[in-house]
């Protein structure tokens, strides 16, 4: 897959998790999440190393919704 097929893939997995929003500059990708009045940054990721966090977010949302 190529690395804008990647980045796209991304933005859209990242955008069906609630409350997160990706921020991208100079490769490095943040995610920004908002609980309540707390908003917490993300370390620096790179692209491989936020496809593996936004895996891991997706499957905590989808394990919270069944109850």
């Amino acid at each position: 897959m190529s690395l804008r097929a990647r980045q796209v893939a991304v933005r859209q997995r990242a955008e069906m998790v609630p409350g997160i929003k990706l921020r991208q500059r100079s490769g490095r990708y943040w995610l920004d999440g908002v609980q309540g009045n707390v908003i917490a940054i993300s370390a620096p990721m790179t692209l491989d190393e936020l496809e593996r966090e936004l895996t891991r977010l997706t499957k905590e949302h989808m394990d919270g919704c069944q109850g």
